[in-house]
């Protein structure tokens, strides 16, 4: 401890003791009070997460800091809780901030009103030092200040769920007395990270993710919703549930007790003026909607202009338009109005909603939704809160912007439009102040510029702190009258992007229908995933690696195999005919490419560098004839489309006799604009055109895949040879992988890359200047994401099928067991085979074919009954299938048949070759029996003679 004085004990209201820094010495070292001290930790503590009790006595300025450090980076600055001073690296402004559990931005215009007993929370951004407490730095002429109760640092990041613990434990301890809670359930964070402890449960009633939502632990995450949809969710352990969402059946009404409820719609709440003689219907006051209210918003400025009365067709309703300003310093007919306690400081608002549109560019400002005469509730832009005025309490509350959170610090892009009306909402657990309607200062009797440019539909504010399902259902009744639309927590589908797959036994499932995307990732170790809950889980695009054991505990999981040509930056298929724009020469001999596209019409199409004095050059320039869409032999036999580029123009020469061309990769068939700088995968249908080699893939600026003679590498070196990633990566030539500089035989081939960096690709048949032809080429296609080995291996082997007429490659989607349970269903669409040995459960499961099974397994309830298995597709066993049917009561069954598996097709097997364990009483014998395309169990009392015919 450094200071002239020990620091005091004192005690807070509930008794526990308090350390007392002493009143704050002011920043030039005059002393403010008797003491002012600073205490030292015995060692620099690498802060990642820091919690505090403090105390601050009333009626002082507070603006002392938390705790000293060596880089600023804990440092308050003015009415800010932290400031941004460069120095500080970011480290705690940028982190999680939390005072009372409630999420803050380090602008908010806190410190000057934190005064009592309040916690505060900081998760950083990375390691913050952490010498000194009660201090603003190392410096001693700012000390003091405070009493602080508790303080706890981490050197390590915790989970959200573990902060939110820590922070519900001191505010229970130090301020309530009573277990609490986060008060929105709403988590704004980048990248959020959700962990639960195994054969814990942890139930989360939203989850907003900026970035990916990341599930840890290997308990069960249960939450109604989790926005926006589009936030990758990566599953890392355990179980995610979304369960139904508790939205009001009622959207007809908002919520009760609202102390303003202003409706454009109603004729009968207006005073108007129409004195000026334009036509325009003027709006002097909006009274409230509800009969025998005396509330109502008055117009605080009658010039230059006032409100008046407008329909927009969009919304299909009136509305008041606020007028416009003319810019942002200078007076148009823009107009505002006071609420009932304009300018009286009154903090009684708990909750607000209002449906307007802007209606002039972002650039001349919009109206200020809530108004605040100390511009507690300044919106700037397109955001809901200005960092340069806000009271922080503002940014404290729970926004949306129609039924979606939203983070009021950042840019909304529905509040850049002048197109729609939204419904944009704040929802506090602290009063905060609203006394204005499209303004943000001022007083009856003062005009500013800051007002207008809006037009408002309804206008909804609360006394009271809302409780979640009354927000949700006034959004809905604002949503479904001014929107058309319904709230996004009450649609009967949840939807999410992007789910990956990344632990091994992770589960996911629904109460309710839910669409995913693309389900994706690697499975580690047993490659275990679990379809949960009684609801619908459709996938369309199914991409996970390494799954070997799928699990359908109830509803239905409904998934096409992955079509990862789909994926390609790029395809162009000569044997699409449609992607083709050509024209005919020498009478209709021959058929020149103007343009190729991707064969997907995604709009990426190429542009041909042609001229009329081609071939040859034209003021030292090479010029280029189009390529040529021939029909040639690829193998002895084999006849395909391929595109012909000409002769080679040669290495620095414009003497070729023939026509020779390249293509480059446009986005408008005309200028070569298009460009892939992140190829990591890439196959070509290629082949040499006569004695001349050229490029398989070129690019505009680099050699990133240049060729030497017959090598598919050159031996040259960077910048004017091919990139070393290039050549460390995998070379293939027809399936077979070979060397960075292996000779390319004469004819066509199918030649693969992967490298392993990212490489550039933009142009087929001619280099990065202009030496271009001397190539066929008949498809190529290029990926910016690594394909699997299974998947890089069936591609290769799928286009020598389709152009070199090898044998036809089967994708099998091949799992070690697939458990479906009674009343459960697996669907998988396409027409892969899926290859399982074991089969469990009494579902359903729906594919074109399943081959390869070697177990059967089922089970009989309490009463003997054993529902079949159902395969409404093709069904074909392994040479030796080993069927264990379990009753639950061994002596409980009854002689007769059970069916056991029920198929559309069951292929050629003898029933009674197979392997039958069951766990009858001795009373009983079982055998096996096929009867057309089902499998019975016979279960035969002993010492009865069955004849079978």
């Amino acid at each position: 401890m450094r200071d002239r004085r020990s620091c005091a004990r004192k005690h807070h209201p509930r008794g526990l003791p308090l350390v007392d820094f002493g009143s704050l010495r002011n920043i030039d070292g005059t002393s403010l009070g008797p003491t002012n001290c600073v205490m030292i930790l015995s060692r620099e503590q690498n802060v990642r997460e820091a919690f505090y009790v403090i105390d601050v006595p009333p009626g002082l300025y507070y603006r002392t800091v938390l705790c000293g450090s060596s880089d600023y980076s804990f440092m308050a600055e003015g009415d800010y809780i932290f400031c941004d001073y460069s120095g500080t690296g970011g480290k705690v402004f940028n982190g999680d901030i939390r005072v009372n559990g409630e999420k803050m931005h380090y602008k908010d215009r806190l410190a000057k009103e934190l005064l009592g007993m309040f916690t505060v929370s900081v998760g950083t951004t990375a390691n913050a030092p952490v010498l000194q407490i009660g201090t603003r730095q190392y410096y001693a002429n700012h000390t003091g200040g405070m009493r602080i109760g508790e303080i706890i640092l981490f050197d390590r990041v915790l989970t959200l769920a573990e902060r939110a613990a820590v922070n519900a434990h001191l505010r229970k301890k130090w301020l309530s007395g009573e277990d609490s809670a986060d008060s929105t359930d709403v988590f704004l964070a980048s990248g959020t990270r959700l962990g639960v402890a195994e054969g814990k449960k942890a139930l989360i009633r939203r989850v907003k993710a900026d970035a990916a939502l990341v599930k840890t632990g290997a308990g069960e995450l249960e939450t109604a919703a989790i926005r926006p949809a589009s936030a990758p969710v990566e599953l890392r352990g355990g179980s995610l549930t979304l369960t139904r969402r508790a939205f009001p059946e009622e959207t007809n009404s908002p919520a009760p007790g609202a102390y303003v409820w202003l409706d454009a719609t109603r004729d009968d709440t207006f005073t108007t003026n129409n004195g000026v003689g334009d036509g325009k219907t003027y709006i002097e006051e909006w009274k409230d909607c509800r009969a025998g209210t005396d509330v109502k918003a008055t117009c605080l400025h009658k010039t230059p202009g006032m409100p008046f009365k407008a329909y927009y067709p969009g919304v299909g309703r009136q509305v008041v338009d606020f007028g416009l300003r003319s810019t942002f310093s200078t007076c148009g007919t823009q107009s505002s109005m006071g609420l009932p306690k304009w300018n009286t400081t009154s903090r009684d608002t708990f909750a607000g909603f209002c449906v307007f549109r802007q209606t002039a560019p972002i650039t001349k400002g919009a109206g200020f939704i809530f108004g605040c005469s100390t511009m507690e509730m300044y919106k700037e832009g397109s955001k809901l809160a200005a960092a340069n005025y806000v009271n922080g309490i503002c940014s404290a509350a729970a926004w949306t912007i129609d039924g979606e959170t939203v983070d009021p610090w950042i840019n909304q892009s529905r509040l850049e439009q002048t197109n729609d009306f939204v419904v944009v909402t704040f929802s506090s657990q602290r009063p905060l102040i609203v006394d204005g309607l499209a303004q943000d200062r001022g007083n009856n009797n003062v005009y500013t510029n800051y007002c207008g440019n809006m037009q408002v539909g309804e206008y909804i504010l609360y006394h009271r702190p809302l409780s979640d399902a009354e927000r949700v259902r006034t959004e809905a009744y604002l949503m479904n009258k001014w929107l058309g639309k319904a709230h996004p927590e009450s649609v009967p589908t949840a939807k999410l992007e992007q789910v990956s797959l990344l632990a091994d036994g992770t589960s996911l499932g629904a109460d309710m229908s839910l669409e995913v995307s693309r389900l994706s990732g690697t499975v580690p170790g047993n490659g275990a995933f679990t379809k949960t809950g009684s609801g619908t889980l459709s996938i369309q695009v199914f991409d996970v690696e390494n799954l070997r054991s799928l699990t359908v505990e109830g509803g239905t999981l409904s998934f096409t195999p992955f079509d990862f040509k789909s994926r390609a930056a790029f395809h162009f298929d000569a044997s699409d005919a449609a992607s083709f724009s050509t024209s005919l020469t020498d009478s209709g001999a021959t058929t020149n490419v103007l343009n190729w596209a991707d064969t997907r019409g995604n709009g990426l199409t190429t542009y041909c560098p042609i001229s009329a004095y081609a071939p040859g050059a034209k003021n030292g320039e090479l010029v280029f004839t189009n390529p040529v869409l021939r029909v040639l032999e690829m193998r002895p036999g084999v006849f395909r489309p391929a595109v012909d580029f000409g002769s080679f123009s040669g290495y620095y020469t414009n003497t070729q006799t023939a026509g020779s061309s390249g293509l480059s990769f446009s986005y408008d068939g005309v200028t070569a604009n298009a460009r892939f700088t992140n190829i990591v995968e890439a196959f070509s249908v290629f082949s040499d055109r006569g004695s001349a080699h050229n490029w398989v893939f070129c690019d505009s600026t680099s050699y990133h895949y240049h060729r030497a003679g017959a090598q598919i590498l050159t031996d040259n070196e960077a910048p004017h040879g091919t990139r070393a990633g290039t050549k460390d990566g995998y070379h293939a030539v027809d399936g077979v992988e070979v060397a960075w500089n292996y000779n390319l035989p004469s004819g066509f081939h199918m030649i693969n890359f992967a490298p392993t960096s990212n490489t550039a690709i933009c142009r087929f048949a001619f280099d990065r200047t202009s030496n271009g032809g001397g190539s066929y080429i008949a498809e190529s296609i290029g990926f910016s994401n690594v394909l699997s080995v299974a998947r890089r291996k069936f591609l290769e082997s799928y286009l020598m099928y389709k152009w070199l007429g090898a044998p036809e490659p089967v994708w099998t989607n091949e799992l070690d067991e697939v458990a479906v349970a009674g009343g459960a269903s697996l669907e998988v669409g396409g027409t892969d085979t899926l290859a399982v040995s074991r089969i469990s459960g009494s579902g359903s499961i729906t594919v074109a074919k399943v081959t390869g099974v070697s177990e059967l397994s089922f089970t009989a309830d309490a009463s003997g009954q054993i529902d079949a298995l159902s395969v409404n597709g093709e069904l074909s066993f392994a040479p030796a299938v080993s069927v264990e049917v379990v009753f639950a009561d061994p002596d409980a069954a009854v002689p007769g048949d059970y069916p056991l598996v029920a198929a559309t097709a069951l292929g050629e097997t003898n029933v009674r070759a197979w392997t039958l364990t069951t766990n009858l009483s001795t009373a009983y014998s079982a055998l096996l029996v096929r009867q057309n395309n089902t499998v019975l169990l016979r279960v035969i009392p002993k010492g009865i003679i069955v004849i079978l015919r």
